[in-house]
């Protein structure tokens, strides 16, 4: 409504983007930040990272990750997250009498790595397969892999990453966290000294999960994620039982992994990996290999289900019992 009232003078917002100042002169509507311009058009910048070299898995030229709605680059340079990543680590340091800028590299190259990780190339795999890993994580799981992504960033913000690496898809994370470790989408969270080798059978269980992630997609949190997490701090945990490890989606993550180092690693042990050192001692009098964690074993991972009481009501408030099926695959 038009009116006398109205005033016309107010001038233009001219930080709209991410808080980039927009300019509009001959026309071009482009955002100059700092360091580079950024096209709206294209969703890209005319220029390549000033700090390009942090990650290898982006493309120079991108902007937020290639996902402004949650990280904000308002320089040009890296989004903001890796900068307080890099300001949490780096103060940890300080705090414990070690080098300020070492703790800030690591904070923040991490954070470049974790969220470079959805477009990580894998050599082991052919240039198809890597494709549609990445388009896989960025539509079929979304889900998933936006609470994999933000947990990651959060525990390495929190001082909590050690180390990132990569396999075959899924990014890795060595941790501070204690006792066993967990899968949201293609981002495998583990203990100290996790690594992506066959030899430690917690990871192979992991993977196994990031394998079950790319047969359910958006079915994937609410038929496995959230009722493993639930029956393992619910049961488990709160009365001490160990029955998680037989439910279906434990142990079809089990059997999808078995199946899988077993094809692509002739070094791997099915055997050991199902009955666990324990047992496979006792029945053949000596182990293969150890786990590469010091002073850790491997543990059992069945790849049978056993249906258990307490799945009912872990199963009814995420997926209205429909994820009992489960247990006839």
């Amino acid at each position: 409504m038009q009116g006398s009232w109205l005033s016309t003078s107010i001038p233009k917002n001219k930080y709209r983007y991410n808080g980039i100042e927009q300019t509009a002169n001959l026309g071009l509507d482009v955002y100059n930040a700092f360091y580079r311009t950024l096209d709206p058009s294209l969703g890209r910048w005319w220029q390549v990272d000033p700090k390009a070299e942090a990650t290898m898995a982006l493309t120079p030229y991108n902007s937020m990750f290639n996902n402004p709605v949650s990280f904000s680059d308002p320089e040009g340079d890296l989004p903001i997250i890796a900068e307080i990543a890099g300001l949490s680590n780096g103060l940890r340091n300080l705090f414990q009498g070690e080098s300020f800028f070492e703790g800030f590299a690591q904070g923040w190259t991490q954070s470049w790595e974790i969220t470079g990780g959805l477009f990580q190339y894998s050599n082991d795999l052919s240039f198809g397969q890597n494709l549609w890993n990445t388009f896989s994580k960025l539509t079929w799981e979304l889900p998933q892999t936006l609470v994999g992504l933000t947990v990651a960033q959060g525990l390495n913000i929190g001082t909590a990453v050690n180390d990132v690496n990569f396999f075959r898809g899924a990014t890795v994370l060595d941790t501070d966290l204690d006792g066993g470790a967990f899968a949201a989408g293609s981002y495998l969270i583990g203990p100290e000294g996790f690594r992506p080798v066959f030899e430690d059978h917690l990871f192979v269980h992991e993977f196994g999960h990031y394998l079950q992630s790319k047969r359910l997609g958006p079915l994937y949190l609410n038929f496995v994620a959230l009722p493993s997490v639930a029956g393992f701090w619910a049961v488990d945990e709160l009365f001490n039982q160990n029955l998680n490890e037989t439910r279906w989606y434990e142990a079809q993550a089990s059997r999808l992994a078995a199946n899988y180092f077993d094809r692509e690693f002739p070094g791997f042990n099915r055997d050991l990996f199902i009955l666990g050192n324990a047992e496979f001692r006792r029945r053949f009098g000596f182990l293969p290999y150890p786990n590469p964690r010091p002073g850790v074993g491997n543990g059992a991972n069945p790849t049978r289900p056993n249906f258990h009481w307490t799945d009912i009501p872990i199963n009814l408030p995420f997926n209205g019992g429909l994820g009992l099926l489960g247990l006839l695959f």
